[in-house]
């Protein structure tokens, strides 16, 4: 207190320092009654004191910024290594974590808004890893710190970061400042599922319950990147790409059964999403990307590729996951008793439905008996007797409505195309089933 009243202005901190540090090693080293308790709670006083006057006068500048900052980390870091009871040691470890997340706000917020968040996303990766080579009750506190810091980003980047309109300027391609922060949160996300813990880790509870749950975080990191940074025209289509890749085997066996649950929620969202597209987007007749009609076919096929990769590999997988989380265990159970059901014909009925609303009705028929032929493909290739039993009855409602709707059209030459490519179909679905009639009779 003597210190800080009569020194002056520009050297009260470093005095301090200095006087506290001589007394901290004084009690550590002579162990006088309540000497290092008393130091203790002077540097939490300090502490108090010093974080509500840094946020009274910001902005600061980064020289006088340190000058304050840097004293306050050395008295929590002293009071993190006297020694002593333990309950002193976590004091100054979590006031030297409280003060460098001060400290990067303070630092960083008059640059951009946005860098608080990094920072904070920045050190809770950095106690993390810290935290894997610590004695358990070490490693603790500085878990608690990262769950701390991992509270503070989740903040900024809700009200803060997710809500920015910044962008980096590249030149031709200028992305959202978004873009690379998720990518960073990705990695931490992924690095925290990888992470080999030591042994002071791996022993704590609250690691076991939680580190689990990066799984969860990668993913919706994920989600929320597709979300925010693709547009409405190209979102279906990022959607169908996305469950594709949550579906391959060799990333189910990587992670966990569970990915399987969140690749079929995204493939939901893919499909509600392509229907949404074809129903609110208008044609951009000079660009031919541009046309949701064009974009949605590439969407169709990624949803096809997604049926190929998850056709009888979707089930084992759902079927461990039915054993975890509540809701996620009620979708896998149901998803994997009947996979057709809820997984292929409600895409089916989605193209269907698309066909009809988006695309030139004069061709409807042409196009649903194609539709047709390509679920009859993955019949053979699927060795799926379900997938040849429905293509036949589309194909069956085509005919009919060849002969009582396309008949009655007045453009003989549209008629006549739609009439030939039907015919065309038939032709080809009755040869493959000639070629492969194996591959049929051998199906489920």
């Amino acid at each position: 207190m003597g210190t800080s009243i009569s020194a002056p202005a520009p050297w009260r901190e470093s005095l301090a320092l200095v006087v506290i540090g001589a007394l901290l090693l004084l009690a550590r080293r002579q162990r006088p009654p309540g000497l290092l308790g008393g130091c203790g709670l002077a540097i939490v006083m300090a502490h108090l004191i010093s974080w509500p006057l840094l946020l009274l006068r910001a902005p600061w500048s980064l020289a006088p910024l340190l000058s304050q900052l840097l004293p306050l980390a050395a008295l929590s870091m002293l009071l993190a290594g006297a020694g002593g009871r333990p309950a002193l040691r976590a004091t100054g470890l979590h006031l030297f974590g409280v003060t460098a997340a001060l400290g990067g706000y303070l630092a960083l917020a008059p640059i951009s808004e946005l860098l608080p968040g990094v920072a904070w996303l920045a050190l809770a990766a950095v106690a993390l890893e810290l935290a894997r080579r610590q004695p358990r009750a070490a490693a603790l506190q500085l878990l608690v710190m990262a769950f701390g810091y991992l509270a503070l980003f989740l903040t900024a980047y809700l009200l803060v970061i997710l809500p920015s309109p910044e962008l980096i300027d590249l030149g031709s391609w200028s992305p959202s400042a978004r873009l690379p922060i998720q990518l960073f949160a990705l990695a931490v996300a992924l690095r925290g599922w990888f992470l080999h813990p030591g042994p002071g880790l791996a022993a704590l509870p609250l690691w076991r319950g939680v580190q689990p749950l990066a799984l969860e975080a990668a993913v919706l990191v994920s989600v929320l990147a597709v979300a925010v940074e693709v547009g409405p025209l190209w979102r279906p289509v990022a959607w169908s790409l996305l469950a594709a890749l949550l579906v391959i085997p060799k990333l189910q066996r990587l992670f966990a059964p569970r990915l399987a649950v969140y690749a079929v929620l995204v493939y939901w969202r893919g499909i509600l999403g392509l229907l949404a597209m074809l129903d609110t987007l208008t044609p951009a007749p000079e660009r031919w990307l541009e046309q949701p009609q064009a974009v949605g076919v590439l969407a169709i096929a990624l949803e096809l590729i997604f049926i190929l990769l998850a056709h009888k590999r979707l089930e084992q997988p759902l079927q461990a996951a039915s054993q975890g989380l509540p809701l996620l265990s009620w979708i896998a159970r149901r998803v994997a008793a009947a996979p057709n059901r809820w997984l292929y014909y409600p895409m089916f009925l989605a193209v269907a439905w698309s066909l009809a609303f988006r695309y030139d009705r004069a061709l409807l028929t042409l196009l649903w008996a194609l539709q047709a032929f390509v679920i009859y493909l993955l019949s053979a290739v699927l060795r799926d007797q379900q997938f040849r039993w429905l293509a036949l009855l589309g194909l069956g409602a085509c005919l009919v409505r060849l002969v009582a709707v396309d008949m009655a059209q007045a453009d003989l030459g549209l008629r006549g195309v739609v009439f030939i490519g039907v015919g065309l179909l038939m032709l080809a679905m009755n040869a493959i089933y000639n070629g492969f009639r194996t591959r049929f009779d051998s199906g489920r």
